[in-house]
């Protein structure tokens, strides 16, 4: 009994450590209102609208996103910033997905370890201060400071 016991209990272990997640990247804590009910449908829809509606709707708040992420695209190496785009789809009808996508802002060499990142690779963010701006292809987005990002695998 109690070597079926330690065999189980030795199993689950070996199973949680093949299975754990890299380490976070970025802030290891936040200090601030965080909102959960929220998602990258509702944010990328601010794109084009005023900057005065995204800061009612954000009103000071950090936000948990899960999304796809895209390679960074490095837009200075003094201060290290990366600008990745963060999306999620959805189904219209059967046939159809539409996506949405924000842009997250990344400064701080901690970010650099999503250098190497693939594209379409699963995150969850904590990301603030959302703004209303052009992406790289000029066309109207949301761009979000990023505080932490972590990969899921």
């Amino acid at each position: 009994m109690r070597r079926t016991t330690l065999a189980s209990l030795v199993l689950v272990m070996a199973a949680f450590a093949a299975f754990a997640q890299d380490r976070a990247v970025g802030a290891e804590s936040y200090a601030g209102t965080v909102a959960l009910d929220q998602s990258i449908i509702e944010l990328a829809r601010f794109a084009g609208q005023s900057q005065a509606s995204l800061d009612a709707f954000a009103r000071g708040r950090a936000f948990l996103l899960v999304g796809s992420l895209s390679r960074p695209l490095v837009v200075s190496d003094d201060p290290p910033r990366s600008v990745i785009e963060l999306s999620q789809g959805r189904w219209v009808g059967t046939s159809r997905i539409e996506l949405f996508k924000l842009l997250l802002v990344a400064d701080g060499e901690a970010f650099r370890a999503l250098d190497g990142v693939a594209d379409g690779v699963r995150a969850v963010v904590v990301a603030d201060r959302p703004m209303v701006g052009s992406g790289p292809d000029g066309e109207p987005a949301v761009l979000l400071r990023a505080i932490s990002i972590q990969i899921i695998r």
